[in-house]
Order: structure tokens, then C-alpha cells, then sequence
């Protein structure tokens, strides 16, 4: 018998990734959109990185405009992770009237389907190997 969990991610959408956008790409983006030049947009990116990664180790968050905010925590151990939370104020006035993802995904026809739904149809899919209950 299938786990709920197997069949769910067999049919729920997924985001189809792209390639990775490098440093020079998104340099080359801004720069096209402000007066700075892509050697300038990439020698201030990097020199916010170090600035925030100190921030961080040093126990505060930072609000990055338009992005979000990094929060440093701690596990058990001690060792330092970063907890980064979405501007959701952002992201709403950018998809004001458009489409929130652009990309492409899988399984679109699946996008507000009950996980209940997904289940029936793996079990219509798969009579040999139904979820368990």
C-alpha cells in the first residue's frame, strides 16, 4: 500500500526550475533598470552579503527593501542558521492585477485540487497499490 505522502507528491504542482541566475545576470538586470553599471551592482551585492552575514553573527536581523528580512537563530549546538521571511507587502503590490507565479510548473490542472482529490486519483491510477488509510 502507497503512504498519503507518495501520492501527494506525485500529483500536487511543482515549480519547474530554471537555471540558476548567476551574479552577472542579475547585474546585468538591475543595471539595465538603474544608473548603475553591472561592475557596480555586483561590487555592492557582494559588499551587502559580508555586511549582513557580520549582522547576522552578530545576533541581528536584517530588512533587506523589497525582499524580506534574515533572522539568525540557533540550533542546539550552537551553530548559526538563517531564517528568511518573504516581504509579503512586496510581493502583493508587484502581482497587484498580474499573475503571482510566472514560471512554469507541473501538474497545473492539479493547482486547487483537495488532497483527498490527489488521493482518489492515484487510487484510480494505481488500483494495485492504493494509499493506505
Amino acid at each position: 500500500m502507497a503512504k498519503r505522502v507518495t501520492a501527494l507528491s506525485a500529483y500536487r504542482p511543482r515549480i519547474k526550475r530554471g537555471p540558476i541566475v548567476e551574479p552577472q545576470e542579475l547585474a546585468d538586470v538591475v543595471a539595465r533598470r538603474t544608473r548603475l553599471s553591472p561592475a557596480d551592482v555586483i561590487y555592492a551585492a557582494s559588499s551587502i552579503g559580508e555586511e549582513v552575514l557580520y549582522l547576522l553573527r552578530t545576533g541581528r536581523s536584517v530588512r533587506l527593501p523589497g525582499l524580506g528580512m534574515l533572522t539568525p537563530n540557533l540550533d542546539m549546538q550552537g551553530n548559526l542558521s538563517v531564517r528568511f521571511v518573504l516581504d509579503r507587502t512586496a510581493m502583493r503590490r508587484s502581482s497587484a492585477g498580474e499573475k503571482l507565479f510566472l514560471g512554469e510548473m507541473t501538474h497545473p490542472e492539479h493547482r486547487h485540487k483537495r488532497p483527498a482529490d490527489l488521493i482518489a486519483l492515484w487510487n484510480t491510477e494505481h488500483p494495485d497499490d492504493p494509499v493506505e488509510d
